[in-house]
């Protein structure tokens, strides 16, 4: 799952470092990642439906 998050959504280039924000993003980021997976309509990459610019070069 760590690296699913971090080519996804480049977690480990963030830059919070403080308080509960990294565990916050990190579960945040979980959910995130659990209803891309569950969208089944386009038979696409997990990147592909984050980034609705990417879906453009089909």
């Amino acid at each position: 799952m760590h690296w699913t998050l971090d080519v996804t959504f480049s977690e480990d280039s963030c830059g919070v470092r403080t308080g509960h924000a990294p565990q916050n993003l990190a579960l945040v980021g979980r959910i995130a990642l659990n209803a891309l997976n569950l969208e089944q309509s386009w038979k696409l990459s997990n990147r592909q439906k984050y980034h609705p610019a990417l879906m453009q070069r089909r």
